[in-house]
Order: structure tokens, then sequence, then C-alpha cells
């Protein structure tokens, strides 16, 4: 079979590229064995304030307590970049998107008791929650590669506007 035009190369390169990434019939796909390549938060422009990003939202959440945080940068395949939230103490993995301002607005906000599953089998399609797996290799890369943060309490009247303060 000869394949002359571009269209056809392309389908062809890209059938062979899906055929490696597809398990063969009675094998399970296998995960991913590292997270991927991770980036510096600090260097980067688009997250070059995720500090206080994190800190007011963690500050809004539980503004009397202190708490710590890790944020894992990290590449996707696309060469896009965005970041990884992990607050222990919260219960919560969040998506941190480059530009984002407010992580009570992210689209992925899991929660770590109920959007956490045993396996892949248990995502059932769900493009939402992440397996135990997943999760145990963003905290493992967080811890060696993210950048940690303790976010102290919030100091009494700080962010509270002077008509709601109280005397």
């Amino acid at each position: 079979m000869k394949i002359t035009d571009a269209v056809g190369r392309r389908f062809l390169a890209l059938s062979f590229c899906m055929a490696a990434w597809l398990p063969m019939p009675g094998q399970a796909a296998a995960q991913p064995a590292s997270i991927g390549q991770t980036f510096s938060l600090d260097q980067t422009h688009d997250f070059s304030n995720y500090k206080s990003v994190v800190r007011k939202y963690i500050q809004k959440q539980r503004p009397h307590a202190a708490e710590d945080v890790c944020v894992l940068g990290l590449i996707a395949d696309d060469r896009s970049k965005f970041a990884w939230v992990l607050w222990e103490q919260g219960g919560e993995l969040i998506l941190y998107e480059d530009g984002e301002t407010d992580l009570s607005l992210s689209r992925r906000r899991l929660n770590l008791k109920k959007d956490v599953v045993a396996s892949e089998s248990d995502l059932r399609g769900s493009t939402y929650l992440i397996t135990k797996d997943r999760l145990e290799q963003i905290r493992n890369a967080c811890h060696q590669h993210g950048a940690q943060l303790h976010i102290t309490p919030r100091s009494p009247g700080r962010g509270v506007s002077p008509a709601r303060a109280k005397h």
C-alpha cells in the first residue's frame, strides 16, 4: 500500500501512535510511571502570584487556622502549564490554571475523601475523579518538586472591611 497524499500519511502516523498507546486485548491500560515534567512556579509569569492566590483561598476557607499546602507546577502533553494545590488538612486537591486568581472558581476542586477512587475501573468514564495511585503520584512529586507553603491564620481585622469589623 502506497500513501502519497499528506492527509493519508498523517492518518497512518496517527494510527500507529494510537496503537502504541492502547493496551492489547485482555491487558489493562498502564498508568503513567511518573507525574510528568514539573516547572518552577516562581519563574513562570502566569503563576508568579501563586502564593497570594493560595493564601487568599486557604484563609477564606479557614481564617483562624495555620495550614500547610503544597503547590506543584506541571506541564501538560500540549505544553500548557497548570498546577495542583494539595491541601491535606483541608482534604482538597485543587486544579490551579494559569492566570487564575480565585481558587474557589477552579473547575476541579477534588475532595480527598469523596473524589478519590481505588482503581481506573472505578472511574467509570469520569474525567473529574482521580485514582488513589494518581493522587499518590501527585503527593510524591509535590513533596519532591513542589512549593511548600505554610499559611498563617488571618490576623484580626485583616481582610475585613471597616464597616464589618467588630469593635
